[in-house]
C-alpha cells in the first residue's frame, strides 16, 4: 500500500513530502477499513465455516466491526479531502470498488476485477492529490498493478489456474513490464535491466510455490503481493527515478510486506 501511494507521488512530477505521508496514512485506513467491512460481510458465512473468526469467535461485535469500518474509511476521506478536494473524483471511485468488492467478493466471478480495481486507483487517486491532471506514467502505473493484482487475485481464488493457462497468466503479471517497454520504446539503462531481472527472478520465486508438494499457495501469494513493490520500483525506474535509495526504500518495503505478511495474511 505504501509503496503504491510513494509510487504514484513520485510519478505525479511534483513530489510533495506532506501529501505523500498524508496519502499513506488515508490509503492504511482505506485498507483496514476494507477489511473490518469484509469480516462484516462475512459474519454469517464465517458462522457456518471459519468460527474462528473475530466476530463468530465473539472477539467483537458484528455492529462494533461496522462502527469501526465507518470510522475508519470517514478518516480517509476527511483526510484525503483536506489534503486536495480536486482529488474527491478518484477517491470515490476507489471506496466504491472497495465497498463493491467487501460487499459482492463471495461467489462472483468478477470479484479480482474488484480487487484489481481497488490496488489500481490507488494511483490516479494519490496523484490527483499533487495536481488536477492526470499524465500518461500515472495510467500506465496503475494498469499494470491491476493486471499484476487481477493475476494473483485469480491464483489465490484457483491456485490451478496457473498450471493450467502459464502463458496468459504470465503474461498478466509481466505485462507492467510489458508496458513499460512499450512506453519507453524499449530503452533500457544498466539499472533498469537490473530492476527487471530482479522482477523476473522475484516472481518465479514466488510461483515457486504452486509446483511444491504440497503445493504452498500462501507462499506464492504472500511473495506476490510484497512483489507490488518491486512492480513500482520498475515503474519508477522507467521515468528516471531509479537511486540507490529509491532502489533499497523500495526493497525494504517489500521485506517489510512479506514479514507483515507472517502476522497478518494479505488475503
Amino acid at each position: 500500500m505504501a509503496s503504491n501511494v510513494l509510487c504514484a507521488c513520485l510519478l505525479s512530477g511534483q513530489f510533495s513530502l506532506s501529501i505523500c505521508v498524508g496519502a499513506i496514512i488515508a490509503a492504511c485506513l482505506l485498507y483496514t477499513g476494507g477489511m473490518y467491512l469484509n469480516d462484516w460481510s462475512d459474519a454469517n458465512y464465517d458462522r457456518q465455516h471459519r468460527p474462528e473468526r473475530p466476530i463468530p469467535a465473539q472477539q467483537i461485535s458484528r455492529k462494533a466491526v461496522g462502527l469501526w469500518t465507518i470510522a475508519y474509511l470517514a478518516l480517509a476521506a476527511g483526510i484525503s479531502c483536506l489534503m486536495n478536494p480536486a482529488g474527491l473524483l478518484w477517491l470515490g471511485l476507489l471506496l466504491a470498488a472497495i465497498v463493491a468488492y467487501d460487499l459482492h467478493h463471495k461467489n462472483n466471478a468478477y470479484s479480482p476485477l474488484l480487487m484489481a480495481a481497488c490496488r489500481a486507483l490507488l494511483y490516479p487517486w494519490t496523484a490527483s492529490l499533487h495536481s488536477a491532471s492526470l499524465s500518461a506514467v500515472i495510467l500506465i502505473a496503475a494498469l499494470g498493478a491491476f493486471s499484476y493484482t487481477l493475476a494473483l487475485t485469480w491464483i489465490a481464488r484457483a491456485p490451478s489456474l496457473f498450471k493450467q493457462r502459464p502463458i496468459p497468466m504470465s503474461a498478466l503479471i509481466a505485462l507492467p513490464a510489458i508496458l513499460w517497454l512499450a512506453y519507453t520504446k524499449g530503452h533500457l539503462s544498466i539499472g533498469i535491466t537490473a530492476v527487471l531481472l530482479g522482477f523476473a527472478l522475484w516472481c518465479a520465486y514466488s510461483l515457486s510455490g504452486l509446483y511444491r508438494s504440497p503445493m504452498d499457495v500462501g507462499f506464492t501469494i504472500q511473495n506476490l503481493i510484497a512483489g507490488l513493490c518491486a512492480v513500482d520500483l520498475m515503474a519508477i525506474s522507467f521515468y528516471d527515478f531509479l537511486s540507490l535509495t529509491s532502489a533499497l526504500c523500495f526493497g525494504a518495503l517489500l521485506i517489510s510486506t512479506v514479514l507483515f505478511q507472517q502476522k497478518i495474511i494479505g488475503t
